[in-house]
């Protein structure tokens, strides 16, 4: 099934990572149905199917 994810990134600073909260950023993914409440699973899902380093999911429908 087809999940809109709303996620945000991150910049390393000195080992931390500063989160952008103010800029949301949104990505379609493909994840099966038994899934579809498993938000560790499909943050990992998101992060092999978007560039972006250091994510963080927000929310998914």
């Amino acid at each position: 099934m087809k999940v809109t994810v709303t996620y945000i990134t991150g910049e390393n600073s000195s080992g931390n990572v500063i989160w952008d909260h103010n800029s949301h950023k949104k990505a379609e993914i493909d994840i099966p149905e038994d899934k579809k409440k498993d938000e560790e699973y499909v943050e990992k899902k998101l992060a092999e199917n978007v560039s972006d380093q250091n994510i963080k999911l927000v929310h998914f429908e």
